[in-house]
């Protein structure tokens, strides 16, 4: 099974957060088990987490400000004691232009369908101000620089030419810059730079990346998807950008059934997006948004579709990672994830 978190900001790791812990509950699967763990920005957080052994439960408590139960003091130390970052205003974006790259620039002379408004918008927005280097010893303190063993894939974008990197199958970098560079927003922080090349924010490329496991042996892939939406009104720059996550989502799930992966997807409804509110990187609102989001998520996992396609392979899980002489939180099934070049 494969689990796709998806970008958010600083609310998007809430939602995560609460996400994640209904569906331990509710399911009785661990999201630690996923074979394959794929991270975009907020999401790369989350999933690293994941990765070094902090279940769903711990996210939750901690998002609410409640000590967990069973990771250690440093992580709960750390997340707990985050930077503060400023809003997202329109004014923080607005500089001098950056040229677009010659490289970025030919491609989309040859293929100019496949120019896409964020991207463009990204190729010539001035780099950020606040810089996600200077904090890496939190994320070390965090996640450390070692990869975990199970497969963890985190988005980030190549600022050169925007091309999607999928760092720990496209290429070898330390977990705390990856995880940064994957936050890296443009126009909001600076660039990551990682050898030779800079990298930002993989919700450049998508909010959710979810075909990045298109290749992957997997029966199914559950996708967490704070930035789309439910039931979307017709106006508002909010819907609009939720809408805009959505038609990625969509594309990249019809690329994956293409592939033979039946995915499933998490997402806010009305009341859920009410509580997330306009300024994603805040959470003075964390407490709302856990708890509309695990009550969204639980109506969301008791829909039939959704419980068809979960149950048997939870219940295969569950047998394999209790069969004798495997461990508990046996991550494989025999399979090797089939792995592509850089998408």
């Amino acid at each position: 099974m494969g689990l796709i978190l998806g970008a958010g900001g600083v609310t998007g790791l809430a939602y995560h957060a609460a996400a994640l812990d209904v569906i331990d509950r509710e399911l009785g699967w661990d999201p630690r088990t996923a074979d394959v763990v794929v991270g975009t920005s907020a999401g790369s957080v989350v999933a690293a987490l994941l990765r070094r052994g902090i279940p769903a439960s711990d996210l939750a408590a901690i998002a609410v400000g409640d000590e967990p139960v069973s990771s250690p003091a440093a992580v709960s130390r750390a997340l707990h004691d985050r930077q503060e970052f400023p809003p997202v205003r329109l004014r923080t974006l607005v500089g001098w232009p950056r040229l677009p790259s010659r490289a970025l620039v030919e491609a989309w002379l040859r293929r100019p369908w496949r120019v896409d408004p964020v991207t463009a918008i990204a190729s010539v927005i001035p780099d950020g101000t606040l810089d996600l280097v200077e904090h890496t010893s939190a994320l070390d303190e965090l996640l450390g620089s070692r990869w975990p063993d199970d497969d963890l894939w985190v988005c980030t974008v190549r600022q050169s030419d925007l091309r999607r990197v999928v760092m720990g199958r496209d290429i070898s970098a330390p977990l705390a810059p990856a995880v940064a560079a994957s936050c890296a927003i443009p126009g909001y922080f600076r660039p990551v730079q990682i050898g030779q090349e800079s990298y930002v924010d993989g919700g450049v490329r998508s909010p959710t990346n979810a075909d990045a496991v298109r290749r992957a042996d997997l029966d199914l892939a559950i996708i967490v998807s704070p930035m789309s939406g439910r039931d979307l009104g017709a106006f508002g720059t909010g819907n609009l950008v939720r809408r805009h996550a959505r038609g990625k989502l969509d594309g990249e799930r019809r690329r994956l059934e293409a592939a033979g992966i039946p995915s499933v997807v998490i997402e806010p409804g009305p009341a859920v997006i009410d509580a997330l509110g306009s300024d994603f990187m805040s959470d003075v609102r964390a407490v709302d948004i856990v708890q509309a989001a695990a009550a969204d998520t639980a109506e969301q996992l008791r829909v039939p579709v959704v419980r068809t396609l979960v149950a048997g392979l939870v219940d295969t899980t569950r047998r394999e990672s209790r069969a004798p002489g495997r461990k508990r939180r046996a991550r494989r099934t025999g399979r090797r994830l089939r792995r592509r070049p850089t998408a």
